[in-house]
Protein backbone atom coordinates (compact mmCIF):
# COMPACT_ATOMS: atom_id res chain seq x y z
CA UNK A 1 0.00 0.00 0.00
CA UNK A 2 1.18 3.27 -0.82
CA UNK A 3 0.85 6.97 1.74
CA UNK A 4 -0.02 9.75 0.78
CA UNK A 5 3.93 10.66 0.48
CA UNK A 6 4.34 8.06 -1.99
CA UNK A 7 5.86 5.68 0.18
CA UNK A 8 4.96 1.77 0.00
CA UNK A 9 4.05 0.10 3.31
CA UNK A 10 3.56 -3.13 3.49
CA UNK A 11 0.50 -4.45 4.70
CA UNK A 12 -0.20 -6.80 7.93
CA UNK A 13 -1.21 -9.88 6.29
CA UNK A 14 -5.06 -11.10 7.37
CA UNK A 15 -3.50 -13.64 9.02
CA UNK A 16 -1.20 -11.83 11.48
CA UNK A 17 -3.92 -9.71 12.69
CA UNK A 18 -6.20 -12.96 13.04
CA UNK A 19 -3.39 -14.38 15.17
CA UNK A 20 -2.82 -11.36 17.27
CA UNK A 21 -6.64 -10.76 17.54
CA UNK A 22 -7.08 -14.59 18.90
CA UNK A 23 -4.07 -14.14 21.08
CA UNK A 24 -5.24 -10.65 22.89
CA UNK A 25 -8.89 -12.39 23.46
CA UNK A 26 -7.31 -15.17 24.89
CA UNK A 27 -5.26 -14.03 27.18
CA UNK A 28 -8.77 -12.25 28.41
CA UNK A 29 -10.38 -15.57 28.42
CA UNK A 30 -7.94 -16.66 30.88
CA UNK A 31 -8.14 -13.45 33.64
CA UNK A 32 -12.03 -13.83 33.37
CA UNK A 33 -11.50 -18.02 34.38
CA UNK A 34 -8.87 -17.27 37.32
CA UNK A 35 -11.00 -14.22 38.67
CA UNK A 36 -13.93 -17.18 38.31
CA UNK A 37 -11.94 -19.93 39.94
CA UNK A 38 -10.51 -17.41 43.14
CA UNK A 39 -14.83 -16.76 43.16
CA UNK A 40 -16.06 -19.87 43.41
CA UNK A 41 -12.82 -20.97 45.73
CA UNK A 42 -13.98 -18.26 48.26
CA UNK A 43 -17.49 -19.27 48.28
CA UNK A 44 -17.67 -23.21 49.07
CA UNK A 45 -14.61 -22.52 51.29
CA UNK A 46 -16.02 -19.58 53.28
CA UNK A 47 -14.14 -17.46 55.82
CA UNK A 48 -11.59 -19.28 57.48
CA UNK A 49 -12.16 -20.23 61.48
CA UNK A 50 -11.10 -17.45 63.38
CA UNK A 51 -11.76 -14.72 61.05
CA UNK A 52 -13.40 -12.05 62.61
CA UNK A 53 -16.72 -10.10 61.49
CA UNK A 54 -17.57 -6.42 62.44
CA UNK A 55 -19.56 -7.01 65.36
CA UNK A 56 -15.75 -8.57 67.30
CA UNK A 57 -17.25 -11.99 67.32
CA UNK A 58 -15.51 -14.26 65.38
CA UNK A 59 -17.12 -16.25 62.56
CA UNK A 60 -17.38 -19.76 63.20
CA UNK A 61 -17.35 -21.84 66.21
CA UNK A 62 -14.74 -22.33 68.52
CA UNK A 63 -13.33 -25.88 67.71
CA UNK A 64 -10.24 -25.66 69.50
CA UNK A 65 -11.44 -26.05 73.27
CA UNK A 66 -13.96 -27.90 73.94
CA UNK A 67 -13.56 -28.68 77.48
CA UNK A 68 -13.27 -24.74 78.26
CA UNK A 69 -16.47 -23.47 79.73
CA UNK A 70 -14.78 -19.95 79.38
CA UNK A 71 -13.46 -20.10 75.90
CA UNK A 72 -14.50 -17.43 73.44
CA UNK A 73 -14.38 -18.09 69.48
CA UNK A 74 -10.79 -17.23 68.06
CA UNK A 75 -8.01 -18.60 66.11
CA UNK A 76 -6.60 -21.56 66.87
CA UNK A 77 -3.65 -21.73 69.08
CA UNK A 78 -5.39 -19.06 70.33
CA UNK A 79 -6.08 -18.19 74.25
CA UNK A 80 -9.38 -15.63 73.94
CA UNK A 81 -11.98 -16.42 77.41
CA UNK A 82 -14.69 -14.48 79.28
CA UNK A 83 -13.09 -11.59 81.47
CA UNK A 84 -11.68 -13.11 84.80
CA UNK A 85 -10.00 -10.74 85.68
CA UNK A 86 -11.16 -7.44 86.77
CA UNK A 87 -8.27 -4.88 85.42
CA UNK A 88 -9.45 -1.20 84.61
CA UNK A 89 -7.46 0.93 81.81
CA UNK A 90 -4.92 3.21 83.36
CA UNK A 91 -3.95 6.56 81.77
CA UNK A 92 -0.54 8.45 82.32
CA UNK A 93 -1.46 10.72 84.61
CA UNK A 94 -0.53 11.01 88.27
CA UNK A 95 -3.98 9.77 89.49
CA UNK A 96 -4.57 7.08 87.78
CA UNK A 97 -0.50 5.64 88.43
CA UNK A 98 -1.40 5.74 92.24
CA UNK A 99 -4.69 4.61 91.77
CA UNK A 100 -3.97 1.81 89.33
CA UNK A 101 -2.80 -1.72 91.27
CA UNK A 102 1.08 -2.21 91.18
CA UNK A 103 0.75 -5.22 88.50
CA UNK A 104 -1.23 -3.13 86.24
CA UNK A 105 0.92 -1.52 83.33
CA UNK A 106 0.52 1.84 82.96
CA UNK A 107 1.16 3.45 79.51
CA UNK A 108 3.86 6.18 79.14
CA UNK A 109 1.89 7.66 76.31
CA UNK A 110 -1.56 7.76 75.38
CA UNK A 111 -3.25 9.84 72.22
CA UNK A 112 -6.13 9.57 70.24
CA UNK A 113 -5.37 8.75 66.64
CA UNK A 114 -8.37 9.15 64.20
CA UNK A 115 -11.21 7.35 66.08
CA UNK A 116 -9.39 5.09 68.03
CA UNK A 117 -6.06 5.40 71.14
CA UNK A 118 -3.22 4.07 70.97
CA UNK A 119 -1.61 3.64 73.80
CA UNK A 120 2.15 2.79 74.68
CA UNK A 121 3.69 0.18 77.26
CA UNK A 122 7.27 -0.36 77.87
CA UNK A 123 7.75 -4.26 78.38
CA UNK A 124 11.22 -5.85 79.93
CA UNK A 125 12.78 -8.98 80.17
CA UNK A 126 15.22 -9.49 83.17
CA UNK A 127 15.91 -12.01 85.28
CA UNK A 128 13.87 -14.72 83.44
CA UNK A 129 10.69 -12.58 83.82
CA UNK A 130 7.94 -10.24 81.86
CA UNK A 131 6.98 -7.05 83.61
CA UNK A 132 4.26 -5.87 84.02
CA UNK A 133 2.28 -9.23 83.59
CA UNK A 134 -1.11 -7.40 82.79
CA UNK A 135 -1.98 -5.11 80.67
CA UNK A 136 -5.51 -3.26 80.80
CA UNK A 137 -7.03 -1.93 77.40
CA UNK A 138 -10.26 -0.96 75.86
CA UNK A 139 -11.88 -2.69 72.77
CA UNK A 140 -9.92 -1.31 69.55
CA UNK A 141 -7.49 0.29 71.07
CA UNK A 142 -4.16 0.00 69.45
CA UNK A 143 -1.62 -0.76 71.47
CA UNK A 144 1.79 -0.05 71.20
CA UNK A 145 5.14 -2.11 72.77
CA UNK A 146 8.30 -1.46 73.53
CA UNK A 147 9.83 -4.61 74.88
CA UNK A 148 13.18 -5.15 76.14
CA UNK A 149 15.91 -7.63 76.91
CA UNK A 150 17.66 -6.63 79.72
CA UNK A 151 20.15 -9.54 80.29
CA UNK A 152 19.78 -12.34 77.63
CA UNK A 153 17.25 -13.03 74.45
CA UNK A 154 14.02 -12.94 74.70
CA UNK A 155 10.98 -13.82 72.61
CA UNK A 156 7.56 -13.06 73.43
CA UNK A 157 4.57 -13.91 71.74
CA UNK A 158 0.66 -12.99 71.43
CA UNK A 159 -1.01 -15.80 69.66
CA UNK A 160 -4.66 -14.85 69.26
CA UNK A 161 -2.74 -11.70 67.18
CA UNK A 162 0.08 -13.37 65.49
CA UNK A 163 2.43 -11.74 67.33
CA UNK A 164 5.69 -12.81 67.19
CA UNK A 165 9.08 -10.99 68.19
CA UNK A 166 12.60 -12.25 69.43
CA UNK A 167 14.70 -9.34 70.85
CA UNK A 168 18.95 -9.88 71.57
CA UNK A 169 20.30 -8.60 74.43
CA UNK A 170 20.29 -5.17 75.23
CA UNK A 171 17.90 -4.30 72.22
CA UNK A 172 14.49 -3.21 71.75
CA UNK A 173 11.94 -4.14 69.97
CA UNK A 174 8.61 -2.51 69.19
CA UNK A 175 5.57 -3.94 67.69
CA UNK A 176 1.77 -2.96 67.37
CA UNK A 177 -1.75 -4.65 66.96
CA UNK A 178 -5.05 -3.66 67.44
CA UNK A 179 -6.69 -5.26 71.28
CA UNK A 180 -9.87 -6.78 69.27
CA UNK A 181 -11.86 -8.29 70.05
CA UNK A 182 -13.00 -8.13 73.61
CA UNK A 183 -12.03 -10.63 76.42
CA UNK A 184 -8.82 -12.24 78.37
CA UNK A 185 -5.86 -13.18 76.43
CA UNK A 186 -2.57 -14.78 77.86
CA UNK A 187 0.87 -13.29 76.16
CA UNK A 188 3.68 -15.86 76.70
CA UNK A 189 7.28 -15.76 77.04
CA UNK A 190 8.69 -18.39 74.50
CA UNK A 191 12.56 -17.70 75.43
CA UNK A 192 14.39 -16.12 77.75
CA UNK A 193 11.99 -16.93 80.81
CA UNK A 194 10.71 -20.01 83.07
CA UNK A 195 8.48 -22.31 81.68
CA UNK A 196 5.06 -21.34 80.66
CA UNK A 197 5.69 -17.60 82.24
CA UNK A 198 3.15 -15.89 80.59
CA UNK A 199 1.00 -12.73 81.30
CA UNK A 200 -2.40 -11.30 80.36
CA UNK A 201 -3.83 -8.96 78.30
CA UNK A 202 -7.54 -7.50 79.55
CA UNK A 203 -10.00 -5.85 76.38
CA UNK A 204 -12.14 -3.90 78.12
CA UNK A 205 -15.80 -4.30 75.85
Amino acid sequence: MTTMDGVMEQETPASEKRGGKIKWVGGVAAVVALAAIAISFYNTSGPRRGEFGPTGEARGEDVFRPGNANALKTVEGGTREKIKTSAFVTDVNATARVAAPSEIAVPFAVQKVGDVMLRKFAFRGEDGNLSPSLVAVNELDVVDFSFTAADRDYAIRFPDFGVYRSVKRGETAVFQFQAYPYGEYAFECVEGCGKGDAGKLVVNR
